[in-house]
């Protein structure tokens, strides 16, 4: 209490002082500040003078300390042979030795050193045992440079070092001292150490050490002296280390109980390293129970090996019977020095007792009547490495009652007065700060050019002023102290706001909103958007405002950056990002409402005339979504493959989910804007009408569209690939489908997009199956089967009308779809979608058919055979691709017919099967290609010419029984028209164009190649040019022949040749005219030589020129030669010159493409 009156004091003086310098300062008009640099020199002043004193005084006292303790120190204790500083100084040493050696192990590789072991400390009375105990533990201790742990008693301490633990051995000394003051005052200084070192775990336990022999001999009264000394050094261990300690007392030297030792040869040398005590698991208990309890169970375990060890033993001695009763008399003197030792007390904390052990070290041998004595650690080996180490984590910090009273007491008055200091000191600082840091704000406002004309130097100017005004606002709130006042802001943050709000006012919205009149009429659809959501979105900013609604004016869109660019193309980007935040600052600054109410009208007015300036269109909404940044739905989304599709179809963002959402969202604003406005209430209503009649058509062209995306396939590996991802429910038809449920949930057209009915189906199939992503839940799956099942199975299903009435009235009873009756007949929906189900599950299960067998060309060109063969039955056949239109087929009996209002679906659910005949018929195309260079380019090589045409295309030619076989089904032949393209439905064979002109000409010349044709030749006179100066006198046509060479010899006068020809006997055929002593000759080559030349005298009449004969070209033209008229009159002719395009000789090598695209 007196304590206390003196602090008051010390705090009256100080105001009282404060009170003089300030109303002095008062009185003389001088600044606050002055006075508060008075008032701190005043109280640094003082304090100086407290702390010089102190020092004096405390200078003075350690001087006389110093002196006594030199004086104590002169003398050298005879026994230790060491003075008390000495011996002090030797602890610290050997201390620091250790720890430096510990730091520097290899036990940093596991963490802090100090710390990776448990630390342990043997506490006890000289000469009990605790050295010699250690020595003979066999612990495994690494060869370092610390303790020697030599025999005899220990000077001060020794350090243990094993792998389990670390074990601090303590002078006898300390625990019972032999000089109370030196001792202590080494025992303190060696906890100071202990506790500085390792203040987070300092020790995890205290071995207790009394020896059996004073626990035999001496008296009670003796014993609990040694038990009251040694509980005060554990008692300033446990306050020093400020941890409640575990103890576990250790008896040493049993060997001297009597029997023991002969006891201890009945054990196997294994037992001998194991523990022989009790470790009691609970946490609280009187000493003398928990000892008799521990005595007890030693002794019971002792008495349960008797009968064991006489069975062994052929010759037991009496110390099997002896032992009990011998150990049974230490438990008095266990109990008198626990007492003192152990006991709680309401004075001192109580240590926590963990276990009761014996031990001997040394152990009395006769030999030849000598005594000798055995250094062999007995009952000590597990008790160091097994029974303590586990026991690290039980360690417990005391109470902080204590702690606190102790801190309490040293640093209360101090600490209040250097807070007291502190606090006067940071005041004034913070003041001096403060008003420093306005200043230097409102010094930045000179340099911010405020009547600039141009707006961007405008909205920068106001920018850079609003962040002068953010930047006092938050200098304001980081203020310790409100100067002026927790509601009120400073003049400097006032005239600010005020020159914010008037050039904002005055001069960027009457720049902003000027054009925008003229604006409203004529702007495009983009630039209309971005004008009406920056009006809408200020209206609504205003309208919060003024409604002092906050939350609401923080969760409103932003207005865009691009509202001021379409205000003006002179507003730069840069300064239109700007004015949504400085509008925002405006009208949070705005103080009038009559103003804001204002402009809010004035913004309401000119949105009805940008609105009603389009006429009713909304093509600026559409507009408004699409540049949102939504992602448009493209093929891509769905199919795979390298091609690119140039001018491929998309679904404009504006009418996806998201972009529904976002119109949704803007139209609430443009109605929350509107409030008060009576020409824009109904613009949700008529929107929306027209949104979703665009929305549902939009995607019923793109699903019209879907099939293009197989053109972005490209090649075989991008067809297989296609081909393995029709087999799963991730397909793009399938996908594309739930794409379409979930898209067109929310929107609602009557008589738009009907097949949405069965796509929605579709959909509750596949989670029926399974197949569903996992969003579907029942309330939805009980949705979809009651609407669209009625629904779709009613229109068109087998059981049809019946089952949709009888649903229909189960439904009124029941409120849920249910099973009806119809004439006597049970009908069940969901056993019609299990039906359902079936047909799409074996559907699939036929795709993957197709995709296990698509490196087969041959299956695949069987399966388009049929295809091709049985356009009306395709399902009849055994191939995949027939089970799988067969599964197509048994899910249309359910659900009804491909008809327009259901096709899209269809298109969409047969796609994948299409596509795996797209890919079959490519790869027929492969194999028809194989076939015909296999069948007929192969069947050819080695074929002379004269047998290339029946061979090929004669009867039974390899050309026909390819066309008849392989290509029979692919190929079409008409009336007029030759062999075509079979086309079944919209599906045809990519045939080359040369290979069907080669088999149309060969059609043509089936009959030359096995036929004779007779050509009657009449000569007639050969003539030149009247200017020629030699003229022809004789001419020769010679055709070639196996038997024969045929010749019509023409001397200028009537001759004629019957030629007998075909096409496997003649071949060449040369035309020879002798001109004055020139011999001209005209070769016509091959088998077809003759067709050649009749082709060429086709009107009987044929002029050569010089340049036809090479070789007397010259010698023509010398002899003025320039023509030379050779004529024949030709009777049968047709047939062979016929030949020259109805008997191809040469097949194309390619009669489609392979894999073209």
């Amino acid at each position: 209490m007196k304590k206390f009156f003196t602090f008051l004091l010390y705090v009256f003086i100080i105001l009282l002082i404060a009170g003089i310098v300030f109303g002095v300062a008062l009185l003389l008009g001088k600044p606050l500040e002055t006075a508060a640099i008075i008032f701190g020199l005043i109280l640094a002043i003082w304090l100086l003078f407290i702390l010089v004193r102190k020092l004096i005084i405390r200078y003075r006292a350690r001087a006389q300390v110093q002196r006594v303790i030199q004086n104590e120190n002169a003398v050298v204790d005879a026994e230790l042979g060491h003075s008390p500083k000495q011996l002090l100084k030797e602890l610290k040493n050997d201390w620091n030795k250790a720890v430096k050696t510990l730091k520097g192990s290899h036990l940093k590789l596991k963490g802090d050193p100090l710390y990776v072991l448990p630390w342990y400390m043997v506490f006890g009375r000289p000469r009990s045992g605790k050295s010699t105990a250690l020595r003979n533990a066999s612990l495994l201790s690494p060869a370092m440079e610390l303790s020697e742990h030599e025999d005899g008693s220990t000077l001060n301490l020794e350090w243990w070092l094993y792998d389990q633990a670390i074990v601090i051995d303590t002078a006898g000394r300390y625990a019972v001292p032999d000089v109370d003051k030196r001792d202590r005052k080494e025992w303190t200084a060696l906890l100071s150490m202990l506790s500085r070192h390792k203040q987070k775990e300092p020790l995890n336990g205290v071995v207790l050490i009394v020896s059996a022999e004073r626990l035999l001999n001496c008296s009670e009264e003796e014993l609990m002296e040694e038990g009251q000394q040694i509980r005060s050094g554990i008692n300033e261990l446990m306050e020093r280390l400020e941890a409640q300690m575990p103890v576990y007392l250790m008896v040493t030297k049993c060997d001297l109980v009597d029997q023991f030792s002969n006891w201890c040869k009945y054990l196997p040398e294994d037992s001998l390293e194991q523990v022989m005590g009790y470790l009691f698991e609970e946490e609280t208990g009187d000493i003398h129970v928990l000892l008799d309890k521990a005595f007890d169970e030693v002794l019971g375990r002792i008495k349960e090996l008797r009968l064991l060890m006489m069975e062994r033993s052929d010759n037991p001695d009496d110390s099997l019977i002896e032992l009990p009763m011998n150990l049974e008399r230490m438990r008095k003197g266990l109990h008198a020095f626990s007492k003192t030792a152990l006991k709680d007390n309401l004075y001192q904390e109580t240590p926590r007792f963990r276990g009761l052990y014996f031990s001997s070290s040394q152990q009395m041998q006769k030999e030849h009547g000598d005594v000798d004595l055995k250094n062999k650690g007995i009952f000590l080996h597990h008790l160091f490495t097994k029974v303590m180490p586990p026991d690290r984590g039980i360690l417990s910090t005391l109470p902080s009652a204590e702690r606190l009273r102790r801190a309490v007491k040293y640093y209360g008055v101090s600490a209040s007065g250097a807070i007291l200091l502190l606090l006067i000191i940071a005041i004034t600082t913070v003041f001096f700060n403060d008003k420093s840091s306005l200043d230097d704000i409102v010094d930045s406002y000179a340099e911010i050019n405020m009547v600039d004309s141009d707006i961007n130097n405008q909205i920068i100017s106001l920018n850079r002023l609003y962040e002068l005004i953010f930047e006092i606002r938050e200098a304001e709130e980081n203020w310790v102290i409100p100067w002026y006042g927790p509601y009120n802001q400073s003049p400097q943050y006032k005239k600010l706001v005020g020159i914010y709000i008037d050039v904002f006012q005055k001069q960027l919205l009457v720049s902003v909103d000027k054009p925008l009149d003229l604006l409203s009429v004529g702007a495009d659809s983009e630039r209309t958007a971005y004008l009406v959501s920056g009006i809408v979105r200020r209206i609504n900013l205003m309208k919060a405002a003024l409604d002092g609604d906050v939350e609401t004016f923080d969760s409103l869109p932003a207005i865009p950056d691009e509202y001021l660019i379409s205000v003006s193309n002179l507003i730069s980007v840069d300064a239109s990002q700007l004015f949504n935040n400085l509008f925002r600052q405006y009208v949070l600054l705005q103080s009038s409402d009559v103003e804001l109410t204002e402009e809010q009208n004035a913004l309401q007015a000119l949105l009805v005339k940008m609105v009603a300036s389009n006429h009713g269109g909304y093509d600026w909404l559409i507009e408004w979504a699409n540049i949102q940044g939504f992602e448009k739905v493209k093929l891509s989304d769905f199919w795979g493959g390298s091609r690119i599709l140039t001018n491929q179809p998309t679904i404009d963002a504006a009418y996806t989910l998201d972009g529904r959402i976002f119109l949704n969202a803007f139209l609430d604003e443009l109605t929350l804007s509107s409030e008060g406005s009576a020409g824009l209430a109904a613009i949700k209503s008529e929107f929306m009408q027209f949104y979703n009649r665009k929305y549902l058509k939009t995607w019923y062209e793109f699903t019209e569209k879907f099939d293009i995306g197989k053109n972005k396939l490209r090649g075989r590996k991008e067809w297989l690939d296609a081909l393995e991802t029709m087999t799963g429910k991730d397909n793009p038809y399938f996908a594309y489908m739930r794409r379409v449920s979930s898209e067109l949930e929310p929107v609602f057209a009557e008589g738009f997009f009907q097949a949405r009915e069965q796509i929605d189906y579709f959909a509750e199939i596949q989670n029926f199956s399974g197949d569903s992503s996992g969003d579907v839940d029942n309330r939805k799956r009980n949705k979809i089967l009651s609407k669209m099942a009625l629904k779709v199975i009613g229109k068109f299903g087998s059981a049809g009308k019946a089952i949709s009435k009888a649903g229909k009235s189960g439904m009124k009873t029941n409120k849920k779809l249910n099973k009806g009756k119809k004439g006597g007949k049970e009908v069940d929906l969901d056993a019609e979608l299990e039906k359902s189900a079936a047909s799409y599950k074996e559907y699939k299960l036929a795709l993957q058919d197709i995709a296990f067998n698509a490196d087969s060309s041959k299956l695949s060109y069987n399966a388009t055979v049929n295809a091709f063969a049985n356009p009306d039955t395709i399902a009849s056949g055994d191939d995949a691709g027939a089970k799988a239109w067969s599964a197509i087929i048994s899910l249309q009996r359910i659900i009804g017919k491909p008809r327009e209002s259901n096709r899209l679906f269809w298109d969409l659910y047969t796609g994948p099967a299409r596509l795996a005949y797209d890919y079959m018929r490519q790869e027929a195309a492969c194999h028809l290609q194989a076939n015909w260079e296999d069948k007929v380019l192969a069947g050819i090589v080695g074929v002379n010419e004269e047998k290339m045409g029946s061979t090929l295309i004669g009867e039974g030619g390899l050309v026909w029984n390819y066309v008849d076989t392989d290509a029979a089904p692919f190929l079409l032949k008409k009336y007029r028209k030759g062999y075509l393209s079979n086309i079944v439905k919209t599906n045809s064979l990519p045939w080359d164009s040369e290979f069907i002109t080669f088999i149309n000409n060969a059609d043509d010349g089936k009959g030359i190649v096995s036929g004779e044709f007779t050509v009657k030749i009449s000569a007639l006179p050969t003539g030149v040019n009247q200017s020629a100066k030699v003229s022809p006198y004789a001419t020769y046509l010679d055709l070639h022949c196996a038997d024969e060479v045929q010749t019509l010899e023409n001397y200028n006068y009537s001759a004629s040749k019957d030629f007998l020809w075909s096409i496997e006997k003649c071949g060449i055929t040369t035309l020879r005219i002798e001109v004055g002593e020139y011999s001209l000759r005209k070769t016509y080559p091959g088998i077809k030589g003759f067709s050649r030349f009749l082709a060429e005298f086709r009107d009987g009449r044929h002029i050569f020129k010089p340049d036809d004969f090479p070789e007397q070209a010259s010698q023509l033209k010398n002899s003025s030669v320039k023509a030379i008229d050779v004529n024949y009159r030709i009777k049968g002719q047709r047939p062979v010159i016929k030949m020259l395009t109805a008997v191809p000789l040469s097949p194309p090598d390619k009669v489609m493409a392979c894999w073209s695209n």
